[in-house]
């Protein structure tokens, strides 16, 4: 979340191991809310990612890649191989001082690579708890962590705001959240002041990439960019001035900030492409791009991405939040294939493990999409679990290519309320948007005019939606009270309510005083040796 961004690098049938072989190394890229339409092989000439379109050209196109709808969903299914119902994170995001955390009992995929004698780096963005050290990277199989442990900071200062409840520089929730965790020892970085954070997260992968060159021993990267992720609320978007005057094609000044960071983005990817070239390590590396979740358009999060044509934003359970940019590569894939198996973001941990030839434990939700990968493959999956939210009523599924959505979206803070529509984004001119002009995804119909109403079934009397994604992979009908359905939708609702009984109760506590920042002289850290999470 695979976002981020989302990348992965990841071997197929070549990764089968032989006696004294070397072990694959394994690389995860997440882009951080980065778009649907926001990369230029979906066909967007708006924005500039020509690294990122060259790496497609030459990896498989993971073409229906499912994702978590938010951040911290999203990363705890990438790396536990759970449903992020399975372990009570399907909620919300999890925020600064919270008590919340992927719990203890489920191992992360660098606490299956470990003993098997991977050296396991993990650096970025966390956003998977850290209210006691258990639960931090070096806590949960990583040999060392640099950068953030938050959801947001700032790209240049490194501090963190809680902006959940609208406080900023000026109060007690702001602190510097930047350090390198490692050998035991939690190290603050003050040095880092005035750097962008996309340009030393690189710096820190391509030390790894040549620490490892020539080595015998593999090596498992997390690399979870920040980008292209809103920072703090009192300056959201931020991107080089160079970067930002690439694009004077678009006239607001909002998304010409987020095509900014999307570009900066793309060449710091390049930067590490071409260092693991230069090292030697393509040739037995498994890698992986992905965005965590659909962009958050018009503002929603502060952000200006596109989702073009696909429906909705960041936050919803339609196709452009859920949906996402991926990318798998192996040194022996066919160039430039595109893989329109269902996949879902918590398959990648039991993918990796039968690659790398470790027993896939049976609890886990993901299944291996090692045999499936390839042109002309079966596929791995039917159905999948999109979300199970109980305390929100906002859940999905997709059972072959149909889509089914119960409830209805609502976030009034983080100003995405009217997103489950089509929206496009601003394009050269004041009153313009940009609509790309040979989008990869083609809608079918004629859109409708009063989408915000359209998710309800008056047979059923409940807010429901049902799609036909082969058919209509743009969701413009509604399809859940036609009638010839009757059983299909009979099949979805069956499913539904499996899922439904199957997830554990949602967590989601109110931030821990004790957490603040002035009590850590103004910074974010482990605060308790409690590892009890709160409800």
């Amino acid at each position: 979340m695979v976002s981020i961004l989302c990348v992965i690098f990841a071997t197929v049938q070549y990764l089968v191991l032989s006696v004294g072989a070397k072990p694959p190394n394994v690389v995860f890229v997440v882009a951080d809310d980065l778009g649907w339409d926001d990369v230029g092989y979906h066909g967007s000439t708006q924005v500039k990612t020509p690294n990122i379109d060259s790496f497609a050209s030459r990896s498989i196109v993971l073409d229906s890649h499912y994702v978590n709808s938010l951040c911290s969903p999203s990363r705890a299914s990438l790396l536990t191989g759970r449903y992020a119902s399975s372990l009570g994170l399907q909620h919300s995001v999890i925020l600064q001082g919270q008590r919340l955390a992927v719990p203890l009992n489920e191992s992360l995929l660098s606490e299956y690579l470990r003993p098997k004698g991977y050296a396991t780096h993990a650096i970025g963005k966390w956003h998977l708890g850290y209210f006691a050290t258990a639960y931090t990277p070096t806590g949960r199989g990583f040999d060392t962590f640099y950068g953030l442990y938050n959801e947001n900071a700032d790209y240049y200062d490194h501090s963190s705001s809680l902006d959940f409840v609208l406080m900023n520089k000026y109060n007690a929730a702001w602190g510097l959240d930047w350090r390198m965790d490692q050998n035991g020892s939690f190290d603050l970085i003050y040095d880092d002041f005035g750097k962008y954070s996309t340009d030393i997260l690189t710096d820190r992968a391509i030390e790894v990439s040549q620490n490892y060159s020539g080595s015998e021993q593999p090596f498992f990267m997390y690399l979870a960019y920040q980008a292209v992720h809103s920072g703090n609320e009192d300056d959201p978007l931020q991107a080089p001035r160079d970067d930002v005057n690439m694009f004077p094609n678009i006239y607001d000044n909002r998304r010409r900030k987020q095509a900014a960071m999307i570009y900066n983005l793309d060449k710091n990817f390049g930067r590490l492409i071409q260092s693991l070239e230069e090292e030697g390590h393509l040739n037995n590396t498994f890698i992986l791009f992905l965005t965590d979740n659909g962009g958050p358009t018009l503002n929603c999060d502060f952000s200006w991405a596109s989702n073009y044509p696909l429906r909705g934003s960041k936050h919803t359970l339609y196709e452009g939040g859920v949906r996402g940019v991926a990318l798998a590569y192996t040194p022996q894939v066919i160039e430039g294939s595109v893989n329109n198996h269902m996949v879902h973001v918590s398959d990648w941990v039991p993918t990796v493990l039968e690659a790398v030839g470790i027993d896939v434990p049976e609890h886990l939700d993901g299944v291996s999409q090692y045999q499936s990968l390839l042109p002309g493959a079966e596929r791995a999956r039917s159905e999948l679990l999109l979300n199970i939210d109980q305390r929100s009523e906002y859940s999905a599924l997709r059972v072959q290519e149909m889509k089914l959505i119960v409830g209805e979206y609502h976030n009034y803070y983080a100003g995405c309320l009217h997103h489950s529509g089509w929206p496009t984004p601003p394009g050269s001119t004041p009153t313009s948007s940009y609509v790309t002009p040979n989008p990869t995804v083609q809608c079918s119909g004629e859109k409708p005019s009063f989408w915000d109403k359209k998710c309800w079934s008056d047979d059923l009397n409940m807010k429901a939606c049902m799609f036909n994604l082969t058919a209509d992979p743009c969701e413009y009908r509604n399809v859940i009270d036609v009638d010839e359905l009757e059983d299909t939708r009979s099949l979805l609702f069956e499913r539904f309510n499996y899922y439904y009984y199957k997830a554990v109760p949602v967590r989601w506590p109110l931030p821990d005083i004790t957490a603040m920042p002035p009590l850590h002289n103004f910074t974010w850290v482990p605060w308790t040796n409690d590892t009890a999470m709160w409800a």
